[in-house]
């Protein structure tokens, strides 16, 4: 298909199109994309985890790269809030 869509390519460009809609029908009906509701529990669920593990994953990242205690820490990162709106 050309970079000019003309009467010479319609026809090509409509079959293109129509086969990467049916595409993109198939991929959502078949549930591999998610919810917004599940993917705000999934984001809390992830805080649960972070905020549980804190001082484990603060310890691996000082490990990892060396930093001094006196370095900015997961505790003084600003919170993150996940909001219904």
């Amino acid at each position: 298909m050309g970079a000019v869509l003309d009467n010479s390519n319609l026809s090509e460009a409509q079959g293109w199109a129509a086969i990467a809609v049916a595409r993109q029908r198939n991929y959502f009906e078949s549930g591999a994309t998610r919810s917004y509701a599940f993917r705000l529990r999934q984001l809390k669920k992830l805080k649960e985890a972070i905020v549980q593990y804190q001082g484990q994953i603060q310890d691996a990242l000082q490990r990892i790269s060396g930093a001094r205690p006196s370095r900015p820490t997961l505790k003084s990162a600003r919170p993150l809030k996940i909001s219904n709106t």
